[in-house]
């Protein structure tokens, strides 16, 4: 791995982003190492503790198969954007308390399996918006981080409108709905897609990158949609406090996959980057 490859910026991000990785990773694990194993149930630990290995793996593997030319070609510029992108995963939760969901109280002391869903569904989420600007020829690291920020921005608002409109937040923390959980761990993940594939891609300027990025980002607005929808019919009731997961959480996830493909066979392909 030859690191004088990397320009001196990239030398100081590398740096940066391995402090980061340190420090968010060792935060995170040391928390979840550090409550009382008799309150928390172990599915929601397993899946807090490997979600995040999982989404750094598929974010190595994108960048390796399907990044930058000359990323493709050195490893160190792999292990570069990983890096950048383990940092990334975790940037997001400073949002929650906005969002209604807490990663360590909901997540994983109150034995919520749907709010550990959730919160899987959407470090998976984030880690799809993050790839999709890295996927496509560029000049550097400031194309990747424009269009990371502008994709997570977009996820958080998204998930801030489903909020606002739903309280979805409050069905799978005090109604402990695990459909609900589901539901929007699919929105999340089909949000991030969709967002991460509209900043995809070669851009010839500033112009051409608003452009194309609203006029493939906007199949979140139908899924804002449809989900709004969804919300007020399966929210639970008091003749039906406990919905069918499978009715009220996976046939949801059908219809938001759907609408995700049917929206990727009509989006505009990518133009030429910066």
């Amino acid at each position: 791995m030859d690191f004088d490859l990397l320009e001196e910026s990239e030398i100081m991000l590398t740096w940066l982003f391995i402090g980061g990785v340190a420090w968010m990773w060792i935060v995170h694990y040391a928390y979840l190492f550090r409550v009382n194993r008799m309150v928390y149930q172990r599915i929601d630990f397993w899946l807090l503790a490997l979600v995040p290995v999982g989404c750094v793996v598929g974010m190595w593997w994108a960048i390796a198969r399907f990044g930058d030319a000359y990323v493709q070609e050195y490893a160190i510029y792999q292990l570069f954007y990983t890096l950048f992108g383990a940092t990334w995963l975790f940037v997001w939760k400073w949002f929650l308390p906005v969002l209604g969901i807490s990663l360590q109280d909901d997540g994983l002391q109150r034995r919520n399996t749907g709010a550990t869903i959730a919160l899987c569904g959407a470090f998976i989420g984030v880690s799809a918006a993050f790839v999709g600007g890295n996927i496509g020829d560029g000049p550097g690291w400031w194309i990747v981080l424009l269009c990371a920020v502008t994709s997570t921005l977009a996820l958080l608002l998204a998930w801030l409108v489903l909020e606002l409109f739903t309280q979805i937040s409050e069905t799978i923390t005090i109604d402990r709905s695990m459909a609900a959980g589901i539901r929007l761990a699919a929105f999340l993940i089909v949000s991030g897609v969709i967002l991460g594939r509209s900043v995809s891609g070669d851009w010839i300027d500033m112009e051409d990158f608003v452009v194309s990025f609203v006029t493939r980002a906007w199949p979140v607005l139908p899924l804002i949609a449809l989900s709004v929808f969804i919300e007020r019919i399966a929210k639970p009731t008091v003749d039906r406090p406990h919905p069918s997961t499978i009715i009220y959480g996976v046939f949801p996830v059908v219809m938001y996959v759907t609408l995700a493909i049917v929206s990727f066979s009509i989006v505009l392909q990518p133009a030429a980057r910066l």
